[in-house]
């Protein structure tokens, strides 16, 4: 639902490794997610292979190539915040309420 993902924000991002032999190959399987895993994190970023879309730990429902910026309201607060104040105050509450900020 628009609005409710980080990525409406530009606040997350997804990634994947790529290397010239995984051309027309599936590249899933191949990442080296606890590498990617520590970097996202040690940059202080939430990884969306610890969360399901709710913020609790599910092993069978990763999202393993997201990362996103920490805050303390939900994105679907912003999409409020958005819709109701406009963008402007919407980056606001984004900025107020980053962990670690």
């Amino acid at each position: 639902m628009p609005g409710f993902s980080a990525h409406n924000y530009g606040c997350a991002t997804d990634w994947a490794e790529f290397r010239p032999e995984y051309t027309g190959k599936q590249v899933w399987d191949k990442a080296k997610w606890p590498e990617y895993s520590k970097a996202v994190k040690s940059a202080g970023l939430v990884w969306g292979g610890d969360w399901n879309g709710n913020g609790k730990r599910d092993p069978n429902d990763f999202d393993l190539p997201h990362n996103q910026l920490a805050i303390r309201i939900s994105y679907s607060k912003v999409g409020a915040i958005y819709r109701a104040k406009g963008l402007g105050a919407a980056n606001k509450a984004i900025f107020d309420n980053l962990i670690g900020g």
